[in-house]
C-alpha cells in the first residue's frame, strides 16, 4: 500500500441505504456510551493483520489531517475517548489488501488507538457515525 496522502478526505454524504462497510474506503465514528450495557460476550482470538511498511507515516498523516478543520465535508465535534476507524481496500491482480487505522481523541487530539479487545469496545462504545474516504494517494 502507498503511503496516504494528506489530503485525504472524510465525506459524511454517503446514501443512508449505503452500508459504507461495502465500500472500498470509509471510515467510522466509534463513541464511548457510559450507559450502554455489556451483552457481548465472547473469546478473542488473534487474526492475521496486514502491516505496512509505511503504517507509522500513514497513521501520522492521518492524526494530522483530522486536526484541520476541513478534513470532513461538515463539522463534526470530537469528543473525549472517541475512536476513529478507517479501511482502506487495496485491489491488486493477485491479492486484497485491507489497511485498517483505529485512532483515539485523547487530550484535544487524535492519537494512536491503545488497543482494547473487540469486545470491550461493542460493550461500552457505539457507532455514531460514518462515511467514505475520498483522495487517498
Amino acid at each position: 500500500m502507498c503511503v496516504i496522502s494528506d489530503k485525504i478526505k472524510f465525506c459524511t454524504c454517503v446514501d443512508a441505504t449505503i452500508d459504507v462497510k461495502k465500500l472500498n474506503h470509509y471510515w467510522v465514528l466509534i463513541r464511548y456510551n457510559k450507559r450502554k450495557v455489556p451483552i457481548h460476550l465472547g473469546e478473542i482470538t488473534i487474526g492475521y493483520n496486514h502491516i505496512s511498511a509505511n503504517r507509522k507515516e500513514n497513521q501520522e498523516v492521518i492524526c494530522k489531517v483530522l486536526s484541520e478543520k476541513d478534513a470532513f465535508d461538515k463539522p463534526i465535534r470530537f469528543k473525549e475517548k472517541d475512536i476513529f476507524q478507517i479501511v482502506l481496500h487495496n485491489h491488486s491482480e493477485n491479492h486484497k489488501d485491507v489497511l485498517k487505522f483505529k485512532l483515539e481523541y485523547k487530550s484535544g487530539q487524535w492519537q494512536t488507538f491503545d488497543s482494547k479487545d473487540f469486545l470491550y469496545i461493542k460493550n461500552h462504545f457505539d457507532e455514531t457515525d460514518s462515511g467514505e474516504i475520498k483522495e487517498i494517494i
